[in-house]
């Protein structure tokens, strides 16, 4: 049986920012309600100043987050460089756990990328631990949104601007909503109505996805098509292509316009996520045994060509998937070498997982040697 990706389709409604934006009564130009948080912890350079009332005329960007969840500290290090950037347009950034106060500051103490601790790598915005949850309430609940990390932009006036994932408050990919807010040129309404095609957009993804785990893929593909004929957003339509290779790739339903497809992407993108988008699925062809051509070693050479440059939370992905590209191109030693800097590159849990593949990577090797042993 093949390997379904599902996958494919979640991280493409990741990449068009789909919200779930059912919650009539709080969202896009709503009154940011006032927060009362329990615990302001010292960022290492004093204790922060407490907010409880958003001054006019300054932008609050109010993220939701936790020690155990694995995206929200991935976000940290782009949080803490979003700080520094906007710190002269009068933005700070609060970020607020429902954890008890002892739980956060001993993660703070955890080594995390670049040999600092998670304290120090916050220590540029305003971390906070609200055990009872009423901020959460008064923003989550009733934005009617589950998951975290998730955080809302406070205008100048006051009033909700935005709201999603904080790795896509900036990027041209993502409509620069931070960027647009703190220079007066952010569309409120336009983005509302936005927001209502994301909703329709994020049903059919569903529904696409369901037909992916039942490796429908012909159909699925035709939907997509479907939505690119239809949809007047450049980027929605370039995003969906992106779906459609996908799936045709996953489905064995590759011809040369998919091979030219990522080989010219392959090509053109210094971007390290999407290069290691189109390299797990390109991965997962081969293992579901899809005729990919060169794709494999052309995903190899521009995953390599870039992959000291990515950034520090993501770097043992990278790695990985450089070392699993290789491990199907049968190039062990080199896998093996890419999946050491993986392990080098993690820590904690993450660290362990990079191991188990390693040792796993490593234990062909061996066997000729254990089997001589026995003989």
């Amino acid at each position: 049986m093949k390997r379904i990706l599902p996958a494919a389709v979640l991280t493409m409604s990741a990449l068009l920012t789909f919200q779930n934006t059912s919650a009539e009564d709080f969202g896009i130009g709503s009154k940011a309600p006032e927060i009362d948080v329990e615990h302001w912890i010292d960022s290492g350079k004093g204790k922060a100043d407490p907010v409880t009332k958003f001054e006019a005329g300054k932008i609050y960007v109010v993220e939701f987050w936790a020690t155990w969840c694995g995206p929200c500290v991935g976000s940290m290090p782009h949080l803490a460089e979003m700080a520094d950037k906007y710190r002269n347009k009068k933005v700070r950034i609060i970020s607020i756990s429902n954890e008890d106060l002892e739980t956060v500051t001993e993660f703070l103490k955890q080594e995390g990328p670049g040999a600092k601790t998670f304290g120090e790598i916050t220590a540029a915005y305003s971390l906070t631990t609200d055990p009872d949850g009423s901020v959460y309430a008064d923003y989550m609940d009733a934005a009617g949104q589950g998951g975290i990390p998730h955080a809302f932009i406070v205008g100048t006036t006051g009033e909700i601007e935005w709201h999603g994932h904080p790795m896509t408050m900036e990027g041209e990919d993502y409509g620069d909503p931070l960027a647009k807010i703190s220079d007066g040129t952010w569309d409120r309404e336009a983005y509302k109505e936005q927001m209502k095609e994301q909703e329709r957009l994020q049903q059919l993804m569903q529904k696409i996805a369901q037909l992916a785990q039942t490796e429908k893929f012909e159909e699925a593909a035709g939907l997509v098509e479907k939505e690119m004929n239809e949809t007047k957003s450049p980027s929605t339509k370039s995003q969906l292509e992106m779906l459609l290779y996908n799936l045709k790739l996953n489905g064995g339903m590759v011809d040369e316009k998919v091979k030219s497809y990522f080989k010219d992407k392959l090509a053109s993108t210094k971007n390290v996520m999407e290069l290691g988008q189109m390299s797990y699925m390109i991965h997962l062809g081969l293992e579901n045994g899809a005729d990919v051509g060169d794709l494999a070693i052309d995903a190899i050479a521009a995953l390599s060509e870039n992959s000291e440059s990515a950034p520090d939370q993501i770097k043992p992905m990278v790695f990985m998937q450089l070392a699993q590209l290789y491990e199907a191109t049968a190039k062990l030693p080199e896998a093996i070498a890419a999946q050491e800097k993986a392990v080098a590159a993690s820590t904690g849990q993450a660290q362990k997982r990079m191991q188990a593949y390693l040792d796993q990577l490593k234990a062909p090797a061996e066997e000729p040697a254990d089997e001589a042993a026995a003989k």
